[in-house]
């Protein structure tokens, strides 16, 4: 990596951590607390949306946004272009959920669905706005400035969603906090972007961009589909209740994969795709972004496994005891899967969405496959077979990827292998720890010690080892103070 390139690189790591962890925190606290105000019914309701809404959204981009940030060469009028769709398509989406709200809250016979769901609706809107601004920024790799607008939008839609919990808003508070959030970030995105839709489109520029953004879009929606299945099967055919219960689950597993996904994907992809014409330097970059992501990740997942019981009780209640199990379950899964998931970079980055969109449909069989085998089963059975899918994708995913790069399935596993033993032992360690202090102590306190005794403990593993995916981490954090 160049000179230049390593220290835009390093500020924008550095940034955009600073920034996730900021969000994680500040979302972490604020779910917490509308998890007690609101209870596993309000959640629920919003699963039920969220898969309707979700799978809309994906149509507001089309995967041109990525097209912009990955082409080397990009006209004023194809920007004109993709900002128009955009806003076409966030506006006839947000027609289209008001339409099909009824249909959706008769399928699930719930009919608050409806309202929701239509005022949901309007951040369709608000993001179609946003999407150029964030793409361009992206491109030009400022990500200080994304970092402090994401910042604002996460504190303010996260203080608003609680004054309205408070106030007695229930689910509405849900509702509030997502579309302030998409409200302030876009309006943070135009003020510190450059760019205005000035330009006559030429909307068919855009058309240079359809074979990378079509793919992409393709394997966007067949994902959302796949991943969203699980929570349609059980809304419908188990329960409202249930569905709250595997949505907070599979919520807090999801979350640490989002935040260090997000962290690395939003500056890697554009560092790799700078550099597309070096396999070499695209190899060095991506093995060293997976060996620090799971150096992070590994002991998250590892340690929440080990204290699931303690942190449910403590920080969710007692209401929430049925997410353990399925926390668990989803642990083992997530152990790999912000590794697992990291693959995309490759394809982006080297502008084979097609190569992708083709492995998209493979996956989709049989986690497909797997969802209705595992609902005669329920709950459990549905979380399970989501466990059983994703360890059995791996393997192929990172081979078929990885030929891109000219990296070996053993080349990818090698570098994470150290820093899985310590996070298994540092695991070990704090299950033996709760198993010991719960007949003496209160559950917050055992919950404190577990976390106090597991850092120190895997920070005390990772020093011995000498890995070197901390030197990297290392170097890299003296790197961006010069």
């Amino acid at each position: 990596m160049s000179r230049s390139l390593r220290s835009t690189t390093v500020k924008g790591l550095s940034w955009t951590a600073a920034s996730q962890i900021a969000r994680q925190v500040t979302n972490i606290i604020v779910s917490l607390i509308l998890a007690r105000l609101t209870g596993p019914e309000a959640y629920g309701l919003i699963g039920m949306v969220t898969i309707f809404t979700g799978f809309a959204s994906l149509f507001v981009d089309l995967g041109l946004g990525s097209g912009l940030i990955q082409r080397p060469e990009i006209e004023p009028e194809q920007i004109a272009s993709v900002f128009w769709i955009n806003v076409l398509a966030g506006l006839a989406l947000a027609l289209s959920m008001m339409l099909i709200a009824p249909f959706a809250a008769d399928f699930y016979h719930e009919p608050a669905v409806t309202l929701i769901m239509r005022v949901s609706s309007f951040g369709f809107v608000f993001g179609a706005l946003g999407a150029v601004q964030l793409s361009l920024l992206s491109r030009e790799l400022r990500f200080p400035q994304i970092a402090k607008v994401d910042i604002s939008a996460t504190v303010f839609s996260g203080v608003l969603g609680i004054a309205s919990a408070i106030s007695g808003f229930g689910v509405w508070s849900l509702v509030l906090q997502t579309l302030a959030q998409a409200v302030v970030r876009t309006s943070g995105l135009w003020m510190i972007s450059t760019w205005r839709p000035r330009t006559r489109p030429r909307f068919g520029g855009a058309k240079d961009l359809a074979f990378f953004s079509g793919n992409l879009f393709l394997f966007n929606v067949l994902n959302y589909c796949v991943r969203n299945l699980d929570n349609l099967l059980i809304g419908r055919y188990v329960g409202t209740i249930p569905l709250g219960l595997y949505s907070r689950a599979y919520q807090l597993m999801l979350l640490p994969v989002q935040q260090i996904t997000g962290v690395s994907g939003n500056v890697l992809f554009p560092a790799m795709a700078s550099v597309q014409g070096d396999l070499v330097r695209v190899k060095g970059i991506y093995l060293r972004a997976i060996a620090a992501m799971h150096l992070v990740a590994a002991p998250i997942y590892a340690g929440l496994f080990a204290v699931a019981d303690t942190f449910v009780e403590v920080v969710l209640g007692d209401a929430w005891a049925g997410v353990v199990p399925l926390l668990r379950i989803l642990c083992i899964v997530g152990f790999f899967q912000p590794v697992g998931s990291s693959t995309g970079w490759i394809y982006t980055a080297l502008g084979r969405s097609d190569i992708m969109m083709k492995w998209g449909v493979v996956t989709a069989f049989l986690y497909i496959s797997g969802f209705f085998i595992g609902l005669k089963w329920g709950l459990i059975g549905v979380t399970w077979s989501y466990c059983i899918a994703g360890l059995i994708s791996w393997y192929p995913g990172w081979t078929f990827s990885g030929k891109l790069i000219n990296a070996k399935f053993a080349e990818m596993l090698y570098p994470l292998l150290p820093s899985s033993f310590c996070a298994l032992l540092m695991g070990i360690a704090v299950w033996l720890v709760g198993f010991l202090s719960k007949p003496l102590l209160s559950v917050p306190i055992t919950l404190l010690i577990q976390i106090v005794i597991g850092a120190i403990f895997y920070a005390y593993l990772v020093y011995l080892s000498r890995l070197r995916a901390w030197q990297d981490v290392r170097a890299l954090a003296r790197s961006s103070t010069v």
